[in-house]
């Protein structure tokens, strides 16, 4: 999946990507990796979430 911003962040796409992951689930930490977000996207994925 190609990084991701705050404002490109959708809850659609956010639940797609984890129906796709091992037992449909993933910390904060793994999802802010697996989707390359960084610095104050990480407020925008918490506030997704």
């Amino acid at each position: 999946m190609p990084r991701a911003d705050a404002d490109s962040l959708t809850e659609e796409a956010l639940l797609s990507h984890m129906a796709r992951l091992p037992h449909g689930r993933a910390s904060f930490k793994q999802l802010a990796r697996e989707l390359g977000v960084k610095g104050p996207g990480k407020s925008g994925l918490d506030d997704t979430l």
